[in-house]
Formats: structure tokens, sequence, C-alpha cells
């Protein structure tokens, strides 16, 4: 008899499920302060009234502005101090070192957190490599017949900071390996900006020597007007190309 009423007595309960369970309740509701799941905190650095991709790279001294918006009752971050900023804001300041900004949004029941790495770097121009193509020997030591030749280079930005500002190139050419005897420009390009640590290869440039009793050197220079705030300005120029010297089609 005691095993047929155990029987009956768990086939009688009733099945338990979490859709039953009650939902949770407030117990301390504020009608200013209401509870909240999530702030939704949205966090971005922008510069020049635009947003950008991070981490981001800045120039040292440069304005940016960190700007924040939330449903929460107020913020604390990194570079407030003990103030409690608003739920929504922006902050516009520079730097010299480069550092991360965190900014921590709350309400009632919830909280949120953004970390945004502005990075501090600089621009600086380099031109690792120059070749001359077409070059053809004679018998004499150095000499070689006249072109026309084919110029190529290379550019690239050993900084990580891009520079948008447009730039000149020169190829040139001079009598001496120091590039400083009768120098004189032989061809000139325009390079519309170049990112961080990126390299751009230059057009082809055709170039048509003449026989000259004087031994030729040649070399690619970037920036040559100075448009660049670099932090190397030694650096812009290629090797040197020579000695060359140009005799007659046979």
């Amino acid at each position: 008899m005691f095993r047929k009423v155990l029987v009956f007595l768990i086939l009688a309960m009733p099945a338990m499920t979490l859709a039953e369970a009650p939902p949770a309740v407030d117990p301390f509701p504020d009608p200013f302060f209401p509870t909240v799941r999530s702030v939704g905190l949205q966090a971005s650095i922008h510069i020049g009234g635009a947003p950008v991709r991070l981490p981001v790279t800045v120039a040292a001294g440069s304005p940016f502005t960190v700007q924040w918006s939330s449903a929460g009752t107020g913020c604390v971050a990194n570079w407030s101090g003990a103030s409690i900023l608003p739920p929504t804001g922006s902050a516009t300041g520079s730097l010299i070192v480069s550092r991360p900004f965190i900014i921590t949004c709350f309400g009632r029941g919830a909280a949120q957190s953004a970390t945004m790495q502005v990075n501090v770097g600089f621009t600086d121009l380099a031109v690792p490599t120059f070749s001359i193509i077409g070059l053809k020997r004679t018998k004499v030591s150095d000499t070689y017949v006249e072109g026309p030749f084919t110029l190529k280079a290379a550019i690239r930005n050993l900084g990580k900071l891009g520079n948008q500002s447009a730039f000149k190139v020169k190829y040139i050419l001079a009598f001496s390996s120091d590039m400083k005897t009768s120098p004189r420009t032989i061809g000139e390009l325009t390079i519309n900006g170049i990112g961080g640590a990126q390299s751009k290869t230059l057009e082809e440039f055709p170039w048509s020597s003449t026989p000259d009793e004087h031994t030729a050197y040649l070399q690619v220079c970037a920036d040559t007007g100075g448009a660049v705030a670099e932090q190397d300005e030694a650096n812009n120029c290629s090797k040197v190309l020579g000695p060359y010297k140009f005799s007659a089609k046979p």
C-alpha cells in the first residue's frame, strides 16, 4: 500500500518550468532614476568634426575630441579626475604622448565602459628604392650609350602618422656624387598624400640623356618643397646612382 501511494503522489506533482518563475521586480522603484538593463554607451574620437577608426594616430599637440552618449545617469572617465560627467557630452584636447581614454557610464542597475586608444605619431618620408632601366655599356669604363632610359622609384612613410597634404617628388641630376655640383631637376611629380607606414610606387619616369663630357649622378628626393612636417628631414632622398657618362649612339 505504501509503495502505491508514493507512486501516485509523484505522478500527481505538477511539473515546474522557468516560465512559471515570478518576474524580477525592483523592490525600491525610483521615478527619477528608473532601473535599466543597459546604458547603451557609445563613445568615439573625432578629428576635424568627423569620427575616426580606432586606434587612431595623431600628431603631437593636434586637437581631437572625445564624444560619448548614453542612457545612464552619469559617467566617470580617466581624464576627468573625481568629477562626474554628464551621460552625454564631449571633451576636446591634445596629447604629447600616447594614452587610452576610458569612460564608464552608469545608471540604476547597469554600467558600461569603453576604451579608446589615441597614439601620438609622426610622418617620416623616405625613398627606399631607386633604379634606372635601359643602360647599355660601352667598351669604356662607366660609359653608356645615350638614352632613353626609365627611372623607377618608390617612396615610403616610415612613421605611423599619415599625411593628407600634397607634396613634390623630384628627380635630380648632378655632376658629383654628393649631388652638389650643378644639380638640376630633370623631372617632378606631385603626390597627393600618403598613409601611415605606407609605401607608394611612383609612375615610371622616362628620361633621355645626351652625350656629355661630364660624369652624371642621379637621385630622387621627396617633399622637396618642405610641405610635410617630419621627424627626420635628412632622409628624404634616395641613394645616389652613378657614375654615368653617356656617349652618342654608334
